[in-house]
């Protein structure tokens, strides 16, 4: 087994374990994802749940992988132990829990959830969030995952302990033989006053970690890239034929506006999730002459479910055209925008087929698009202050397909 003592960074670990768990508790913002579970998987009501069954404690859990993003510290980071549990309990572990099996297994077969149990390693190789979401909800439609016990040793019940003070040295007596002095020479020195050591430990610790996450605050409101972004959405040539058929192609225009770019990056590096066999996306450079971005495919899907594009940041601007096909075809329908950069406002404007109307707003994740979009006008959606690095999800019900085919 590995070292309990080491602890490992895991890249957006804590996005990735609070899906799961929004997963297991079958949620709201998983709701796309909650018909592909299957009958064995995992049930947990609440996060301590989950910690129990890691063999940890729950303020270690939250520490390890706190439920808002801006609360993430390095500070504190989780044992491989830890990892190998997530991963059993959840369905993607090896079937031999051999040191060598594992290794094997992070590199070539679950590099989205972490690439080694090597913290260095970690830090070097990104494994964003959406890159293992997307190679997750691909396990759970092949049903390729195989759900196991997890593994709880004595060293893990205690991982949290390690961050304890130590306690009060205790002084020990000395023993001796009694040597026989004149009385007049015999002197008893006054007891050595002794302070408890704990007060002193936790003042520390506050300081230490306050200090910690102020630095992190710090970084992220000052340093981190963070964006507003202006999605325009073409929905007018969504329509039905004579056959009543669907012909659906949809056109959006994002324009970010770069506020915050400290270290001068150049390029933008956007993910498009394509959840469906049917779906198709081509992604247009208008900052390089309108030229079409070549696609990366992940390493982690081999059928084209998950692809990057590398988009040039020009005049403080980042203006993608992306052209979806048969993405668009259900009476419930939105608009997505994949994790990155720090995403402070979002406006959406869409132009809909003539007679044709968005009947309700539906719930948005994460729960900050929830509590901030608005809708704004007939063909408007507003969401301001969101502050994520989350993927957002705006969702409506339309009647867009009323009288096509296979509605």
């Amino acid at each position: 087994m590995a070292s309990s003592m080491k602890c490992i960074d895991i890249d957006e670990g804590h996005i990735k374990v609070r899906w799961l768990l929004a997963l297991a508790q079958r949620g709201e913002d998983v709701a796309w994802e909650r018909e592909l579970l299957p009958a064995e998987f995992p049930n947990f009501k609440w996060d301590k749940d989950l910690a129990k069954a890691l063999g940890a404690k729950q303020s270690a859990f939250s520490n390890w992988f706190p439920d808002k993003p801006h609360a993430r510290n390095t500070l504190y980071r989780p044992p491989p132990e830890i990892a190998r549990n997530l991963a059993r309990i959840f369905g993607f572990a090896p079937p031999s829990d051999d040191d060598h099996v594992w290794r094997e297994w992070w590199a070539k077969s679950w590099p989205s959830f972490m690439p080694s149990e090597d913290d260095n390693t970690n830090r070097r190789k990104q494994a964003p969030a959406e890159a293992f979401k997307a190679q997750y909800r691909e396990a759970l439609k092949n049903k390729s995952l195989t759900f196991r016990p997890p593994i709880v040793s004595s060293d893990t019940l205690t991982i949290e302990d390690n961050t304890s003070p130590p306690p009060a040295p205790i002084p020990h007596e000395q023993a001796g033989t009694e040597v026989a002095k004149p009385a007049e020479t015999t002197v008893t020195p006054p007891p050595t006053p002794t302070w408890p050591y704990w007060p002193i430990f936790l003042v520390s610790a506050v300081i230490f970690i306050a200090c910690g996450y102020a630095t992190a605050t710090y970084w992220k409101h000052t340093y981190y890239p963070t964006v507003d972004l202006v999605r325009t959405i073409d929905f007018s040539e969504l329509a039905c034929d004579a056959e009543g058929n669907k012909h659906d192609v949809v056109y959006i225009y994002d324009d970010y506006t770069v506020i915050r770019n400290f270290f001068h990056f150049e390029t933008y590096e956007k993910v498009a999730d394509l959840r469906r066999e049917t779906f198709s996306v081509d992604v247009y450079d208008l900052n390089s002459e309108g030229s079409k971005v070549v696609a990366i495919h992940s390493d982690t899907n081999h059928e084209r479910r998950l692809q990057s594009h590398i988009l040039v940041v020009r005049n403080s601007h980042v203006r993608p055209k992306w052209i979806w096909t048969n993405a668009h075809s259900n009476p419930r329908e939105g608009t997505a925008v994949t994790g990155g950069w720090i995403l402070r406002d979002l406006t959406v404007n869409y132009t809909l087929p003539v007679g044709r109307d968005v009947t309700e707003l539906g719930k948005h994740t994460p729960p900050v698009a929830q509590k901030q979009c608005k809708p704004r006008g007939r063909d408007s959606i507003y969401c301001p202050a969101l502050y994520t690095t989350e993927e957002v999800q705006i969702w409506w019900d339309w009647n867009v397909w009323d009288g096509c085919k296979n509605r």
